[in-house]
């Protein structure tokens, strides 16, 4: 009671007539008095936090009609499409570009870099060559699992995920929903992993909102499985033999 009155004491303005307000109103102030008292203001925070929509409830992204590229108009419907998708395929096109001019004059720079000392050749050299071999290397880490646009075949339930390689060039990669594992704890550029056919594993980073239909997505990320009360949820995962 000693704290509720040092709240009090904080906010005399709350102690005037609540005649005016609503029961409502009256409520709020009153929680507003009692968290400044015990210092649980985070406790309205966190129920807030609880309040917002889950990717259950969240509505899809749903934008203009896309001109689908001509080698994907078999792969199914298009269920996404990544907002940064046009940027990521520039910027990998401009670097691509921007290396083989870097190679290409090679020859002319060294022959002009005679008459500076060999510091300065080796730090022109290594300037050049970062811009010419590590960037493409650095694009290629942080944009190849993100996913460009996302196709599914409701009658066969399968998926089929459009990535770039190493070189500006598209990758298809088709999947079912049994193959998907959601990890734990996703990581930074990682939202789903696949098995593919081969044994091997590979990593998709997908934005949710993003996905135009929440079908799609619920049989993506398995929400439409049972889940299991005491080994917690499975979602994307295969029973283990």
């Amino acid at each position: 009671m000693a704290a509720l009155r040092r709240g009090i004491l904080l906010r005399p303005s709350l102690l005037k007539d609540y005649s005016g307000y609503s029961s409502l109103r009256r409520k709020s102030l009153m929680q507003q008095v009692v968290c400044r008292a015990f210092g649980a203001t985070t406790v309205i925070a966190q129920k807030r936090k609880l309040a917002e929509p889950t990717p259950m409830d969240m509505e899809m992204h749903v934008e203009k009609p896309v001109d689908i590229p001509a080698d994907e108009r078999e792969l199914g419907q298009l269920v996404y499409v990544g907002s940064i998708s046009n940027q990521i395929t520039r910027t990998k096109y401009i670097s691509f570009l921007s290396s083989i001019l870097g190679i290409a004059l090679q020859p002319e720079l060294l022959n002009r870099m005679d008459q500076f000392p060999v510091f300065a050749k080796v730090l022109i050299e290594a300037f050049c060559g970062f811009f010419v071999f590590v960037t493409p290397l650095l694009i290629h880490a942080l944009a190849r699992q993100y996913v460009l646009r996302m196709y599914y075949d409701p009658d066969t339930e399968n998926f089929n995920a459009v990535t770039f390689k190493f070189l500006p060039r598209k990758q298809f990669t088709g999947f079912s929903g049994e193959d998907v594992q959601v990890p734990a704890i996703p990581g930074m550029f990682t939202s789903f992993t696949v098995t593919l056919p081969d044994g091997t594993k590979k990593s998709f980073f997908i934005n949710p909102p993003e996905f135009r239909s929440k079908e799609a997505y619920i049989k993506l990320m398995g929400y439409d499985k049972p889940m299991d009360i005491i080994n917690g949820p499975q979602f994307g995962s295969k029973d283990k033999a």
